[in-house]
C-alpha cells in the first residue's frame, strides 16, 4: 500500500475547480473498499482465511459491484476513521472518498461518498472508533 498525502490547499483548489469543496486533509490510498461494513467484514474474513485481497474483492461482487481493490490509482479519502484497533493487522477504516487520482489528474466524487476500507499499514491521522 502506498500512502502519501497532498496538502489541504492543493485537494481544495483542484477539487474547488471540480465544484467540491474539500475542508480536511485528504490522503491518497490504495487497498480494497467497499461499500458498507459489512461487505468490508466479509471481505477481511477471507483475506485472513488466505485469499489474496483482489481476488477477495471478486468475491464479493458476484452479483453486484461492491467492493474495488484499488492498486494502480489513488483514492482521495477524507476523515479516515480506524473502526477497532488500529495496530492489528488488516485495520478496518471508515472515511469519505472526496477524489480519485489517476496518474496527475485528479477527478473529483460529487457528493463525496463513504466507505470502508482495509490497508495492512495505519493510516496516519485517522481517528479511533473502538466497537464494542
Amino acid at each position: 500500500m502506498i500512502r502519501r498525502y497532498l496538502s489541504v490547499a492543493t485537494v481544495a483548489a483542484t477539487l474547488a475547480a471540480g465544484g467540491a469543496a474539500l475542508a480536511d486533509e485528504a490522503q491518497r490510498l490504495q487497498g480494497l473498499f467497499c461499500n458498507t461494513e459489512a461487505q468490508i467484514d466479509r471481505v477481511r474474513a477471507d483475506i485472513a482465511a488466505g485469499v489474496p485481497p483482489h481476488h477477495a474483492a471478486d468475491l464479493a461482487n458476484r452479483d453486484v459491484v461492491v467492493c474495488t481493490y484499488v492498486d494502480r490509482i489513488e483514492y482521495l479519502i477524507a476523515r479516515p476513521v480506524a473502526l477497532g484497533d488500529a495496530a492489528l493487522p488488516l485495520v478496518k477504516y471508515r472515511g469519505a472518498l472526496v477524489g480519485v487520482l489517476v496518474g496527475d489528474a485528479v477527478r473529483p466524487v460529487i457528493p463525496e461518498a463513504e466507505l470502508y476500507f482495509l490497508t495492512p499499514r495505519q493510516v496516519v491521522g485517522a481517528a479511533v472508533e473502538r466497537q464494542i
